[in-house]
């Protein structure tokens, strides 16, 4: 897996800001930061944000508890090639080294995103809502250990 690197966040800012509609919450400061913290992949034109729990977090309907994955974003600078599914496997398999399961959640209306993370193992396990309850989300996980 290749981390990002502060030279790659132009790169980077500029695959999110492709995808505003679904990413208008992304600011290069706060990318900036992740990839300070070694909480950012950047590999084929694809961008992971991830990080571990460090306590217990609700997620709508689910908790996920310390030590437990937890995949940010996701996003292909090119949608369609195919990368996304290889690069989110390495990650898959990078990140079974220091967790068991791997949360993620995704506004309801993302039905690309939703069939993508079923299709590549991820199972929908619950509910969760945005601003107030006026955006309706789904949570996902993945357990990659036994």
């Amino acid at each position: 897996m290749r981390h990002a690197t502060i030279a790659d966040l132009s790169d980077i800012m500029k695959i999110f800001q492709k995808y505003r509609r679904i990413f208008p919450h992304i600011r290069s400061d706060a990318v900036k930061r992740e990839i300070e913290t070694g909480q950012v992949i950047f590999e084929d034109g694809v961008v992971i944000t991830y990080g571990i729990y460090k306590r217990r977090q609700a997620l709508g309907t689910c908790v996920a508890w310390r030590g437990d994955g937890h995949l940010g974003q996701i996003v292909n600078g090119e949608e369609g090639n195919g990368r996304a599914k290889a690069v989110l496997k390495k990650f898959f398999d990078f990140i079974r080294d220091r967790t068991n399961t791997v949360w993620l959640t995704v506004r309801r209306d993302n039905l690309r995103a939703r069939d993508f993370y079923v299709r590549n193992g991820m199972t929908e396990v619950g509910e969760i809502t945005w601003s107030g309850g006026t955006i309706e989300g789904c949570v996902y996980n993945i357990h990659l250990k036994g």
